[in-house]
């Protein structure tokens, strides 16, 4: 975005990987992705050739975990390979395990809290606030 990172941050920038150029810097051996909304709480770990999800909220039809292959579009929970592929999976759990150490989460806002007006008809717009998963 031509944007200068404020101070602070951590992180490198992937932009010349995005550009289709050679990294400058090392690249993690694992990205992770987290979801906390409404119902969902899951972690996952990305790798060069695999996936790794883990479903912490135990939402129901979901496996506690998934192991794909990257690259071979979704495969489905059916074809989790989470059993077949221990040596692949073990090293992830436990990054994810030091990870999730290393960057607690952050206590959300109190629920009693009250937000202005306008920032609430904002939350609500985009489906943030209002409706629980499956009510219109």
């Amino acid at each position: 975005a031509g944007v200068e990172a404020p101070s602070g941050i951590e992180g490198i920038s992937v932009t010349p990987v995005l550009d289709g150029q050679a990294a400058t810097v090392a690249l993690p051996d694992y990205f992770v992705a987290e979801t906390f909304w409404r119902s969902a709480d899951k972690i996952a770990a990305y790798a060069n050739d695999w996936k790794y999800f883990h479903n912490r909220s135990g939402q129901a039809g979901l496996p506690p975990e998934e192991l794909q292959p990257t690259g071979a579009g979704e495969q489905g929970i059916a074809t989790s390979q989470h059993a077949a592929q221990p040596t692949v999976l073990q090293p992830m759990k436990e990054y994810l395990a030091r990870w999730e150490a290393d960057h607690p989460k952050t206590p959300a806002t109190p629920q009693d809290q009250e937000l202005p007006e306008d920032v609430q008809r904002q939350l609500e717009a985009i489906g943030y606030l209002g409706n629980e998963p499956g009510e219109v």
